[in-house]
C-alpha cells in the first residue's frame, strides 16, 4: 500500500508516559496507517513523560488545568484535526474539557471515532461516572483497559456498542531482555534473609503506613528481612520518621524515583513478592513480568482495571484493605515459606507474557480499528 492510500489516525491523549512508549511506537511503524499524536508536554502532577522520543509523529499542545487535574482544557487544532484526518481515537475523560468537546463533535459530524476510556475508576464519584458512562454509551466503538472492563460495560446495558479491551500491560520483551542478562549474575544476598519490594508514589493513598506498622508487628518475632521502597512523594519524610519511630531503620529503605529498567531488575528479581497496600495498577503487570507474586487487598472495586490479571492464591496473597494484621499474616507466609515465590512465579509471568503486554496492546488496538473501516 503506497503512502497516499494510507488512513490517517489521530490519537488525541493527555500525556505520553514512559510505560507507554514501546505501544505508541509500535502503532507508528504499522505501514498501513498514517499516526499523529496530538498530547501536552506533561501534568500538574508527577509523571515521567517521552514526548521527545516522538518528534516526527507528535503534536504538543498547551494546556490550563484547575487544581489537580481536576478540570483540564488542552489547546487543541480543532479544524486541522477534523480537516486532516479519517479515524480519531480520543480519550474519553470529560475532565479534558477540549476532549469531550472534540468527541462529541466528531460524533456529531458522523466521523469515524474510537472512544479510549477507562469504564471504571475506584476513586469516581458515582453520579459524576453515571454521567460519563451515559456519555460514553452514545459512542459505538469503545476501547477499554481490560476484559473485565467489558463485562462491567455488558452489565451496564452498553448493548448496542462494540467494545474491545486492550489488556493494558508493559513492554514484555523489554523486560525478558533485560531479565536474561542477570541470568549468569549473581544478585548479592544476605544468606537466610528475605527480600520485600514496593515500587509506587509515596502519597497518601498508596497506605504505606500499613506496611511499615505491619512489618514493625513482624520484627517482633523476626529480623531477617529487608524491604525496599522505589519511589518519591510528598510522604517521604513522614514515612521515613514513621520508620524511625518503628526502629525500622536497617530493615526498610528508600531508594527513591527509578525508571531506568536495568536498575529496577535487580530488586525485582532479589524479591520474594511486591507489597502494595493500596490500589495496584500496571505495578501489577510490572512484577508479574520478572515472576514476582503480589501482595495487595481484597477489594477488587478499589483498585484500578488493571487488577483483572491477579488470580487469588495463583499469583499472589490478598489482605483485607486497610488491616494491618492481615497484610502482616500475608508477609509473613512468604516470610516463613521457602517455595512460596516458587509456587507463584510461573504463573505471574505466563498471564502477563501470553495476555496482557505491549504486543496484544498493539493487536487489539488494530483489531478496533479494522472493525471501524468495515
Amino acid at each position: 500500500m503506497n503512502s497516499v492510500s494510507k488512513k490517517k489516525i489521530a490519537i488525541v491523549v493527555n500525556v505520553l508516559p514512559n510505560y507507554r512508549e514501546a505501544f505508541y511506537k509500535k502503532i507508528i511503524s504499522n505501514n498501513n496507517y498514517d499516526v499523529t499524536i496530538f498530547a501536552q508536554k506533561d501534568l500538574p502532577t508527577s509523571l515521567k513523560t517521552v514526548e521527545y522520543k516522538f518528534k516526527k509523529n507528535l503534536i504538543l499542545c498547551k494546556y490550563f488545568s484547575i487544581g489537580d487535574e481536576r478540570l483540564v482544557f488542552t489547546l487543541l487544532p480543532f479544524i486541522k484535526l477534523v480537516k486532516n484526518f479519517d479515524i480519531f481515537v480520543v480519550e474519553g475523560n470529560p475532565r479534558y474539557i477540549s476532549h469531550f468537546l472534540l468527541a462529541t463533535v466528531l460524533l456529531i459530524l458522523k466521523k469515524k471515532i474510537i472512544l479510549w476510556i477507562m469504564a471504571h475508576s475506584y476513586s469516581n464519584n458515582q453520579f459524576r461516572e453515571k454521567l460519563r458512562l451515559l456519555w460514553s454509551k452514545l459512542f459505538k466503538f469503545l476501547f477499554v483497559y481490560t476484559d473485565r472492563e467489558k463485562l462491567f460495560l455488558k452489565k451496564k446495558n452498553f448493548k448496542k456498542n462494540l467494545i474491545l479491551p486492550m489488556n493494558n500491560g508493559l513492554d514484555q520483551d523489554r523486560i525478558d531482555n533485560i531479565k536474561n542478562k542477570f541470568k549468569n549474575k549473581k544478585i548479592e544476598k544476605k544468606f537466610n534473609h528475605k527480600y520485600f519490594l514496593s515500587c509506587a508514589r509515596l502519597i497518601k493513598k498508596n497506605k504505606f503506613e500499613i506496611a511499615i506498622k505491619a512489618f514493625a508487628k513482624i520484627k517482633k518475632t523476626n529480623n531477617n528481612f529487608t524491604w525496599y521502597i522505589i519511589g518519591d512523594g510528598d510522604q517521604k519524610q513522614e514515612l521515613k520518621n514513621l520508620v524511625d519511630n518503628c526502629n525500622l531503620n536497617k530493615n526498610i529503605k528508600f531508594l527513591g524515583s527509578i525508571y531506568n529498567e536495568k536498575k529496577l531488575a535487580p530488586y525485582f528479581l532479589i524479591s520474594e513478592c511486591l507489597i502494595h497496600p493500596a490500589s495496584i495498577g500496571l505495578t501489577l503487570n510490572h512484577a508479574f513480568g520478572y515472576g514476582l507474586p503480589v501482595i495487595t487487598h481484597s477489594s477488587k472495586q478499589f483498585h484500578n482495571p488493571e487488577i483483572a490479571a491477579f488470580k487469588k492464591n495463583s499469583t499472589g496473597l490478598l489482605f483485607k484493605k486497610d488491616n494491618v494484621n492481615s497484610l502482616k499474616n500475608a508477609i509473613k507466609k512468604f516470610l516463613f515459606y521457602k517455595n512460596l515465590k516458587k509456587k507463584f512465579a510461573n504463573n505471574c509471568y505466563q498471564i502477563v507474557k501470553t495476555k496482557y503486554n505491549t504486543n496484544e496492546m498493539v493487536n487489539n488496538f488494530f483489531k478496533i480499528v479494522r472493525k471501524l473501516e468495515i
